[in-house]
């Protein structure tokens, strides 16, 4: 029996039924985009019920696969599972022959002569859901709230083993996601192919969207219950209403997600290119201007010194608007048009280079290999080159903003007992903070009458520090640890480590001002 099995903390009743209705609504989705497309490809196929059908069958699976868990089990849990689907099975073919009516015994019996298709996709869609929902509620319960009782490392191996199982989630809810996108894909193309635009229209994608929102929304949890067992290994104390806090916060940024992308425009009627080209040509106005401007100026000096100067005037240059292209009707767009397309393509381009900066920082081979390719190099050299640059330039703005500062203010009389200069040290590498926490532990309680002896090394300053302040022998030994290996290691220190000191660091200075 593993980790988690071992001795597992239930979940409470709402939280197991938010997260099964969860995993049914995101099931549910799927099977709507199955139905729509296959409604298309057979308009004579009745399947207006099955995602109702599905929604409980995934919910039926999802609460069976609780009790399998958790429940005392009078047979072996395949032969439940084995009778749950043979149940299934009968109250599918007992529905479907409930829907058709009185047939003759050829389209009733589903073994006469060939199969029975409708009933083979049905069975097919049930199996699926069943399946889909019977993965997704395992996985939940191997990410459910740590029993606190359990020893300190065996929670930390559970909450590693926590991280890769959900990951697996997501990756499973993803490929959800992308099946169903595909579906609703093919629909409209289907759709459109045929000349039927107009229906095509009609089918949105609220399915899919909405498989999205519960998406998110199971992540948010699964990732509560991670920091839950990570405050659970440190000894965090934790209040009844983070969950529901935690959800409260997560609906409401999902909804301002939602919000922000109804206003933002979700069409264009100009191409990248043309956009760029409208900018540029925006450009080359403003530049013409400027030296209009400039020419205005030296025409106004030169008269000041020439009475009557023969020079020509410059005239202003006739800033003729951009020339916006054709839309594929034939008609000029507007500039609201070219607002709505300006705003489209900088929000997509910016959420394209984030998640290619995300996915390159995350994976460093793919980095290695982009810069073995011919002549990656040179351009690896010349963006550093363009950020030195600019970080340079923003430096000099910087300095002659702080020049100017100074200036304005009066000198200040400098007093032999000047104030200690505070270091800010999330401006220092991780390396460098784990030592800072340390070293403020010393500092602390050489103030607190626990000062650390020349002689004394990390661990001996440490048992000395323990025995006087019983209550952080944990925090001292964790921060000691952490201290020896950034002070002695040469392999990179994590920011995570960071904050787990900082943590250590924290209950040490409560603990020392009583």
């Amino acid at each position: 029996m593993t980790a988690i099995e071992s001795r597992p903390r239930r979940d409470s009743a709402l939280t197991t039924l938010t997260n099964y209705l969860i995993v049914s609504g995101l099931l549910t989705c799927v099977v709507i985009g199955v139905v729509q497309l296959g409604r298309q490809l057979s308009p004579t196929w009745n399947a207006g019920y099955i995602p109702f059908l599905c929604f409980f069958i995934a919910l039926e699976s999802a609460y069976l696969t609780r009790y399998v868990r958790y429940g005392k089990l009078p047979v072996p849990w395949y032969t439940l599972r084995a009778a749950e689907a043979l149940v299934l099975f009968l109250l599918l073919r007992s529905l479907l022959g409930v829907l058709r009516g009185p047939q003759p015994t050829e389209v009733s019996n589903p073994f006469y002569g060939h199969p029975d298709g409708e009933l083979l996709v049905l069975v097919i869609i049930a199996a699926l859901t069943w399946v889909g929902s019977w993965r997704l509620a395992a996985e939940l319960l191997n990410l459910e709230t740590l029993d606190p009782m359990l020893d300190r490392e065996i929670v930390r191996e559970v909450a590693q083993v926590q991280v890769e199982i959900r990951r697996e989630l997501i990756m499973f809810t993803l490929l959800g996601g992308v099946a169903l996108t595909f579906l609703a894909g093919l629909l409209r193309l289907h759709l459109r192919t045929n000349s039927q635009s107009g229906e095509a229209a009609l089918h949105g994608l609220e399915h899919v969207v909405a498989y999205f929102f519960l998406a998110l929304v199971l992540f948010s949890r699964t990732r509560l219950n991670l920091l839950r067992s990570g405050w659970l290994w440190e000894n965090v104390p934790m209040g009844r209403s983070v969950g529901g806090r935690w959800i409260t916060y997560t609906l409401l940024m999902l909804a301002a997600a939602v919000g922000v992308a109804v206003v933002l425009p979700t069409r264009y009627s100009l191409g990248l290119l043309s956009t760029l080209g409208y900018i540029l040509q925006l450009g080359i106005i403003v530049i013409e201007f400027i030296f209009f401007v400039l020419a205005t100026l030296l025409y106004v000096l030169l008269s000041l010194f020439a009475p009557n100067p023969q020079l020509d005037r410059p005239q202003p240059p006739l800033a003729q608007p951009p020339q916006l292209s054709l839309a594929p009707n034939g008609t000029q767009p507007g500039i609201s048009e070219f607002v709505q397309s300006l705003i489209f393509w900088i929000v997509f381009l910016i959420i394209v280079g984030y998640v290619v900066a995300q996915y390159l920082r995350r994976h460093p081979e793919v980095v290695a290999w982009l810069k073995q390719l011919p002549g990656m190099s040179l351009v690896v050299r010349g963006w550093r080159k363009l950020r030195e640059w600019f970080s340079g330039l923003g430096q000099q703005i910087e300095d002659l903003r702080e020049a100017r500062r100074r200036a304005r203010r009066p000198t200040p009389v400098r007093s032999t007992s000047a104030s200690r200069r505070w270091l800010n040290p999330r401006k220092l590498s991780p390396r460098q903070q784990v030592q800072f926490y340390y070293l403020a532990m010393l500092r602390r309680g050489g103030e607190h009458g626990h000062a650390r002896q020349p002689t004394q090394t990390p661990y001996e300053y440490a048992r000395t520090l323990e025995r006087q302040v019983p209550e952080i022998d944990q925090d001292v030994d964790g921060i000691t640890e952490e201290f020896i290996e950034a002070r002695y290691s040469r392999h990179d220190i994590p920011p995570e480590q960071v904050g787990l000191v900082r943590r250590y660091w924290e209950r040490i200075k409560r603990a020392l001002r009583r």
